[in-house]
C-alpha cells in the first residue's frame, strides 16, 4: 500500500515538474507582473509621489517648514477659498483623482473684487504654495505665488493686499 502511495507521490512530482518545465516562460511573466504590481502600489505611497487631496493627507511637517507645493486651481468660492488640483513631485500615468486641496490666501479676507480679480486671473492656473498652518475652517492657510516673467513667481498675498483688501482683523 505504501509502495503505491509513493508511486503516485512521484508522478504527481514528475507531473508538476513537467509542467513548470513547459511553462517556465509564463512563471517567470507571472512572476515578474507580480512584482512590478508591489513596486507600483509601494510606490504610490511615497511622497513624492502622493497626491494631497485632503488637508488630513498633508504631512504636518510640510506645514511646520512651509515646504512648497504645486498645484492648479481648479475653483474658487466667495469667500476666496481656492480648491488646487495638487501636483505631485512625480506623477504616475494612469493616476486619475479629481478632488481638490482647499487653500486660503495667509491672512488676508477676500471681498467681491478680490475675488473676482482671482477667477479671472488665477483659475485655472498653476501655481504654487507654501503652507503656513491649517485654519479652524479647514483650509490651508498659505502664501501663494503664480508664474511671473521668464523664471520669476509673483506673490499673490502681496497683490491682493495691496490692491483690494486689507489685512484680516486681528492677525
Amino acid at each position: 500500500m505504501s509502495n503505491d502511495i509513493q508511486k503516485k507521490v512521484v508522478a504527481a512530482k514528475s507531473d508538476l515538474f513537467n509542467y513548470i518545465d513547459s511553462h517556465i516562460r509564463e512563471i517567470k511573466y507571472g512572476v515578474y507582473c507580480l512584482g512590478t504590481v508591489g513596486a507600483l502600489l509601494c510606490i504610490r505611497s511615497l511622497r513624492p509621489f502622493k497626491k494631497f487631496t485632503k488637508i488630513e493627507e498633508l504631512p504636518h511637517n510640510f506645514v511646520r517648514n512651509n515646504v512648497a507645493l504645486q498645484g492648479t486651481v481648479r475653483k474658487i468660492e466667495e469667500r476666496g477659498k481656492l480648491y488646487v488640483d495638487h501636483h505631485p513631485v512625480f506623477q504616475l500615468p494612469f493616476t486619475k483623482n479629481y478632488d481638490c486641496l482647499p487653500i486660503h490666501l495667509a491672512f488676508l479676507s477676500i471681498g467681491p473684487q478680490g475675488r473676482l480679480w482671482l477667477v479671472k486671473n488665477v483659475k485655472n492656473k498653476f501655481i504654487w504654495f507654501e503652507p503656513l498652518k491649517i485654519s479652524d475652517e479647514g483650509a490651508l492657510e498659505c502664501v501663494v505665488y503664480s508664474k511671473g516673467l521668464f523664471w520669476t513667481k509673483k506673490n499673490l498675498n502681496e497683490k491682493m493686499e495691496i490692491s483690494f483688501e486689507q489685512p484680516a482683523a486681528g492677525l
